[in-house]
């Protein structure tokens, strides 16, 4: 969500994030199908923060689209500032938001997203995650 657009998401953005998306899933796919010994893992990290944003009470989180810190709309601008007369609020608790500030995602959230590379479902990690590629022989 950009403060600029009044809070909406830019669009045309999530529509090239997702025919990027799309067409790397395909190549992958197809590479596959080619190589029989070609094993990949794909990460979908744009329906993981979607979730956490639009649902954070399901994934240990109280706020999904106000940052940490900053300030403006969704706390998304400046925060820390360059000096001692800028403005920006700053939460007690970080790991309670699924964003740090406008452009980085909380300990928490990476931690979460981490995790999901690592062993997450085929729907979110796949078609295998990294850990089984670590275990294939």
């Amino acid at each position: 969500m950009y403060p600029q657009l009044n809070g909406v998401c830019n669009n045309d953005l999530l529509i090239v994030a997702r025919m990027h998306n799309r067409a790397l899933s395909n190549v992958l796919k197809k590479l596959a199908l080619k190589f029989t010994d070609f094993k990949y893992s794909i990460f979908d990290y744009y329906s993981a923060l979607d979730e956490r944003i639009n649902n954070p009470s399901n994934h240990d989180f109280t706020e999904g689209k106000i940052a940490c810190c900053g300030n403006g709309q969704f706390n998304g601008q400046d925060c820390g500032g360059d000096t001692a007369k800028d403005f920006y609020n700053l939460c007690k608790e970080p790991d309670d938001h699924v964003f740090f500030d406008g452009l980085h995602t909380s300990q928490r959230a990476n931690s979460q997203l981490a995790d999901l590379i690592w062993s997450g479902t085929p729907n979110i990690t796949g078609p295998l995650n990294v850990k089984q590629l670590f275990e294939l022989p």
